[in-house]
């Protein structure tokens, strides 16, 4: 029996804790679009607001891990064609 390869998908950083509302969340958007990659790691503070962006991913069933550390939040997304 042959076993697949656990897959390790490199996640391209995206850093948006310079942007503040509204351009945060439109940032977030189109960099997520225009991504060709696979894994986005989205880099943020805790002061900014994440709730549009949890929203938007949760209907659009994106699915996509939260963790935190320190005073910042991250967000990675996977990115799948369907």
């Amino acid at each position: 029996m042959k076993l697949a390869k656990e897959q390790c998908i490199k996640a391209k950083v995206i850093d948006l804790r310079h942007y503040r509302c509204p351009q945060f969340f439109v940032q977030f958007k189109w960099q997520l679009k225009n991504s060709p990659d696979k894994k986005v790691l989205f880099v943020c503070t805790d002061e900014q607001d994440l709730s549009d962006i949890k929203r938007y991913l949760c209907n659009n069933s994106y699915h996509c891990t939260f963790f935190e550390e320190g005073n910042l939040n991250y967000i990675e997304v996977y990115i799948t064609d369907v």
